[in-house]
């Protein structure tokens, strides 16, 4: 007698593919059909989250009850909800979306718009010294705000992630719970908390500091991740045309026009399929009155999208000698104003 057992499998069907292309993707347990570029991209990366889940828990797709598969359909993009017990959900993480209840068995309704939310776990408990020195460092921090902590140049160093939306409503829906900055850390790890530097409202906004980290070319982590997209959810290309800013070479610092030696790192790294760095080969009088031929770097100025791998990798030990400002930095309102730059060079020294 031969026993068949049961094999189940997740079926994804996109029916917003109006580009001509056939696309189709096949997994152990998945089969996904048609579909734009980031609808298909969508899926797929829904189906691996699921399948991690899914090993998590020791079992196989067909394994699964039907509540144990609403519950790993379940997608909390700040990972407050535990998969093993809802009860247990981290008030600390939790910014309130509310993303959860559309996937709550209406039977169950766990998740409401209610004052109190039955799955909050996480206790809240200030001691009287805790309420006294938050109290306290409170008014210090108000204090400190009419005093000129930054310097002037602070807002033209300010780099948000691209995508950003514009500053005023980037700083209104951002709610700083630093999803992007951990999802960053896996790659370029350039971005990081901020600071205060005129207003209270820019404390724990994301920044990318170029010197310590820099935005990886292939990466769209970020978009994908922010719950309320003051970061917006851009496809692979829109993304690597949305301008973060602009490098500048400090001529002080930079070690062909500095220490009259080649140096062509900056170029080397440049990621954009034509380069934004290029090298100008010519011959140099020296304060010797020798005369050297050099390779000098400069910036195309269109071509130039901010990534900071300039600034990142440059071999200076301290200030870099080449520097990414958030001049020409694109904030667009919807993923719909970002296309792909005409090349007309001009350049920057």
């Amino acid at each position: 007698m031969v026993c068949h057992r049961r094999k189940a499998k997740l079926l994804g069907l996109g029916l917003d593919g109006d580009d001509g292309d056939i696309r189709i993707t096949r997994g152990h347990n998945f089969h996904l059909v048609g579909g734009s570029h980031e609808t298909h991209q969508s899926m797929q990366e829904k189906c691996i989250k699921f399948n991690e889940k899914l090993k998590g828990r020791g079992k196989a797709l067909e394994q699964l009850r039907r509540d144990e598969f609403l519950d790993l359909a379940a997608e909390c993009k700040m990972n407050a909800i535990p998969e093993d017990n809802v009860r247990e959900t981290s008030k600390v993480e939790c910014i309130e979306c509310f993303s959860c209840a559309e996937t709550c068995p209406p039977k169950i309704k766990a998740i409401t718009y209610r004052w109190r939310w039955q799955p909050y776990h996480t206790p809240v408990d200030y001691s009287r010294r805790q309420f006294i020195q938050t109290t306290f460092g409170s008014i210090v921090t108000l204090g400190l705000l009419s005093i000129g902590i930054r310097s002037k140049d602070a807002y033209h160093r300010m780099i948000r992630p691209p995508g950003s939306i514009p500053e005023d409503d980037f700083l209104d829906k951002c709610m700083r719970c630093e999803a992007c900055v951990r999802i960053c850390q896996s790659n370029g790890a350039c971005l990081r908390p901020d600071g205060i530097r005129s207003s209270l409202l820019d404390l724990w906004a994301p920044v990318a500091d170029m010197r310590k980290g820099y935005c990886e070319h292939g990466c769209n982590l970020c978009g994908q991740v922010c719950p309320t997209e003051a970061i917006l959810p851009l496809t692979l290309e829109q993304k690597q045309n949305a301008s973060m800013g602009l490098a500048y070479f400090n001529k002080d610092l930079c070690i062909p026009y500095a220490k009259y030696e080649d140096c062509i790192v900056c170029e080397e790294h440049c990621p954009t399929p034509e380069k934004a760095i290029k090298i100008d080969e010519k011959e140099t009088v020296l304060p010797d009155g020798t005369v050297k031929l050099l390779k000098h770097p400069y910036v195309v100025i269109e071509r130039c999208i901010g990534c900071g791998i300039c600034e990142f990798k440059c071999p200076l030990p301290g200030e870099a000698g080449i520097i990414v400002t958030g001049e020409q930095a694109l904030r667009p309102a919807s993923a719909g104003e970002i296309d792909v730059p005409e090349e007309s060079p001009s350049t920057n020294g």
